[in-house]
């Protein structure tokens, strides 16, 4: 890394220079938690800084305290959001409802003026704008001395992305920064290169992502990286904010195989017995085939769909229609959020729906009915769409109809319906296939790893021992 002790000194000196005078700090009226507290203190006392919460620890409402307190110390005078697209409306709801001053947004006035883009309206390439948005909140930044907020910090990678390009010119401008991710840091050294450019443009003297990469993929630089973060980062688990959220429960629902889908999956596990190819490329085509088969369907080679016989509908509404609570229905299959909702409406179930194909116009209006209405009874989510930076907390039972492998999807839209504070009791009901007999399928196998392992497929396979890799195949055959 080349960190002689002259470089050392340079980077003292800079971000000793960057720092902002200590600032009065006021007693807060929002009802913080002691490791909120802790997390707005370490904000106010650095410049820029790393708010790492899992989700529904509330992180969101330890920036706009700390925002409010920046203000009233007068070391700020606006703020700027970049947040998902999916997440504006989120943060709108919480100024709202947890601004401790009078705020603007989107306009001027006396007062804190908040304005809340998205990633994509930001980009920039070399110096020239590719978002609707880079030169108006460039201008922003420029005109006031400015708090800049970036939410879901973790899709800066690549230093060249566009959407990267664009954060940083806007780091560059603003006298405070503070980086939101309630998903932990990856171990790729390049995931972090532009973590760390957001926090200090000297916080490592390396300038090349692809040497910072091969220096962090080595013990030595590990370390190195891992004690820099820790001084400008803060990590709450959920574990760890566990008394101030709800009590949680888990059960798991098991579905035997009709004799359709059981021939299949027979069938299909005898074809891979006579293959020899154990790539990553195959072995995630048979655990995807495998869980399709589970679904009730299964897919070709021309992306059409051809359905198996099963009982999974019915009793998937059976569940929903068994108690009154409200149930936040997970699928990451588009085949199978369709029949779903089918029967909803066959069943004449009020519901709501968060899919991929909708518009965020139309997401928001179905959050709403799902929040807002005692009628609606059930939202079905697309588990890649529905499972960042949206409120469900109006539901009390997650119910999983199955899994991809990737536990931080996973843990993500579990904390949809988790209120920090709330008494309220959560029931995480899984869906699992079995075979004649009890015999378990790929879907007990995909629950386990995911109860083990904060990875995703390519990683586990990837990073497993042989070992492991050997039971996964033995266990799909």
């Amino acid at each position: 890394m080349g960190n002689d002790l002259k470089e050392q000194a340079i980077f003292n000196d800079t971000l000793k220079r960057a720092k902002i005078e200590e600032i009065e700090k006021f007693p807060s009226i929002l009802p913080t938690r002691p490791y909120q507290d802790k997390g707005i203190s370490l904000c106010l006392e650095n410049p820029a800084f790393l708010i790492v919460f899992d989700m529904r620890c509330g992180k969101t409402l330890t920036a706009i305290n700390t925002a409010c307190e920046l203000w009233r110390g007068k070391a700020i005078k606006r703020v700027l959001v970049v947040c998902p697209l999916s997440a504006i409306s989120v943060w709108e709801k919480q100024l709202k409802e947890h601004s401790t001053i009078k705020y603007f947004v989107g306009e001027e006035g006396k007062g804190l003026q908040w304005e809340i883009t998205n990633y994509e309206s930001v980009r920039m390439d070399k110096g020239k704008a590719m978002g609707k948005h880079y030169d108006s909140a460039i201008e922003y930044c420029s005109e006031l001395p400015t708090l800049l907020i970036v939410d879901e910090i973790h899709r800066l990678k690549e230093e060249k992305s566009l959407q990267t390009q664009g954060v940083m010119a806007l780091a560059k401008l603003a006298v405070r920064k503070i980086g939101l991710s309630g998903t932990p840091f990856e171990k790729s050294g390049s995931d972090l290169f532009s973590i760390g450019k957001f926090i200090h443009k000297d916080l490592f003297p390396i300038k090349n992502q692809f040497q910072f990469k091969a220096f962090a993929e080595t013990e030595k630089g590990a370390e190195a990286i891992k004690q820099r973060f820790n001084g400008f980062s803060y990590r709450v688990t959920l574990e760890e904010a566990n008394q101030f959220l709800p009590d949680i429960t888990r059960e798991v629902l098991e579905i035997e195989l009709s004799d359709h889908q059981e021939s299949i999956y027979k069938d299909f596990i005898d074809l891979m017995n006579k293959s020899t190819n154990t790539d990553f490329a195959q072995v995630i085509t048979w655990i995807m085939r495998l869980n399709q088969i589970t679904a009730g369907f299964i897919g070709n080679d021309d992306g059409e769909k051809d359905e198996l016989e099963t009982d999974r509908w019915e009793e998937i509404i059976g569940f929903i229609n068994e108690s009154e609570e409200k149930k936040v229905v997970f699928s990451p299959h588009i085949y199978e959020q369709k029949m779903i909702i089918e029967k909803l409406i066959e069943a004449e179930i009020p519901h709501a729906r968060i899919l991929g194909a909708d518009s965020q116009e139309i997401r928001g209006k179905e959050i709403s009915n799902f929040q807002n209405n005692k009628d609606c009874k059930v939202i079905i989510c697309s588990t890649k769409i529905a499972s960042e930076a949206i409120d469900l907390s109006a539901g009390s039972v997650v119910f999983f109809t199955n899994n991809i492998w990737s536990r931080i999807e996973r843990k993500q839209a579990e904390a949809r319906v988790m209120k920090v504070g709330s008494k309220k009791k959560i029931l995480i009901v899984d869906l699992l296939a079995t075979r004649p007999g009890g015999a378990k399928t790929i879907n007990h196998y995909i629950l386990s790893k995911l109860e083990k392992k904060e990875t995703t497929a390519k990683g586990f396979f990837n990073e497993s021992t042989e070992e492991e890799r050997n039971q996964l195949l033995e266990f799909l055959k």
